[in-house]
C-alpha cells in the first residue's frame, strides 16, 4: 500500500496519472486507490521485492512530494473507511465491486494495452522524472578528474590499493608524458 501526501480531493487525474506509473511493478489484476484532501492512497500487490519497490517508488515520487509512506499489507492492517468502501478497496483480485465516489480502481491488463497503443497520452515527461530532458536524471554531470598531486595524495593516506582504474591511467599517461613518450 502506497499512500501519498498532497491535496487529491479534486485531482483525480493526478491520482490516476500517479497510477500509470506504479503499473511496470504491480502484478495484481487490480491497482485501487482514494484520494481527497489528506492525500491518496494506492493498493496493490507487486512481485517485486521490497527494497526495489521502494528504490522505484523513490525514483517516481522524488519530484512530486517529499513525503508517502509504502507498507505491506498484511492481515492485521485495519482500515477506517465506509464497510462497502473498505471491502473494495482491499479487493484487488476481484473486478465484481462497486466504487464509491472518490476512489477508483485501474484494470492493470486493459491499462497494458490502452498504455501499448497511445504511449503519448499518460504523460510520462511529467510524472516519471527519468523521461523528463529537463530532470537531473538527463542533464550532462561535469566530471572532474582528479589532477596528479590528489592522486598521489590519496596514496600517501590510503594506499596505492585505493586508486580507481581511471586515477591510474591518469598516473600511467602523466608518466609517459614526462617520459616523453606519447
Amino acid at each position: 500500500m502506497l499512500f501519498i501526501f498532497g491535496d487529491f480531493d479534486e485531482h483525480e487525474n493526478l491520482a490516476v496519472n500517479l497510477s500509470s506509473q506504479l503499473l511496470t511493478i504491480v502484478s495484481s489484476p487490480f491497482l485501487k486507490y482514494t484520494f481527497g484532501e489528506y492525500g491518496v492512497v494506492f493498493h496493490f500487490r507487486s512481485n517485486e521485492p521490497f527494497v526495489d519497490l521502494k528504490e522505484y517508488v523513490d525514483m517516481v515520487l522524488s519530484e512530486i512530494t517529499e513525503q508517502y509512506f509504502l507498507m505491506e499489507v498484511t492481515k492485521n492492517v485495519d482500515i477506517l473507511m465506509p464497510r462497502k468502501l473498505k471491502k473494495d478497496f482491499l479487493n484487488i483480485d476481484d473486478e465484481k465491486t462497486k466504487t464509491e465516489p472518490k476512489t477508483g480502481k485501474i484494470n492493470i491488463e486493459e491499462l497494458k494495452e490502452e498504455r501499448k497503443k497511445d504511449l503519448k497520452n499518460l504523460s510520462f515527461d511529467f510524472f516519471i522524472p527519468i523521461f523528463d530532458p529537463n530532470s537531473t536524471f538527463n542533464t550532462k554531470k561535469d566530471v572532474i578528474e582528479p589532477t596528479v598531486d590528489e592522486i598521489l595524495d590519496k596514496i600517501t593516506e590510503r594506499g596505492i590499493e585505493s586508486l580507481t582504474e581511471q586515477e591510474k591511467e591518469i598516473l600511467d599517461n602523466y608518466g609517459k608524458r614526462k617520459d616523453g613518450r606519447r
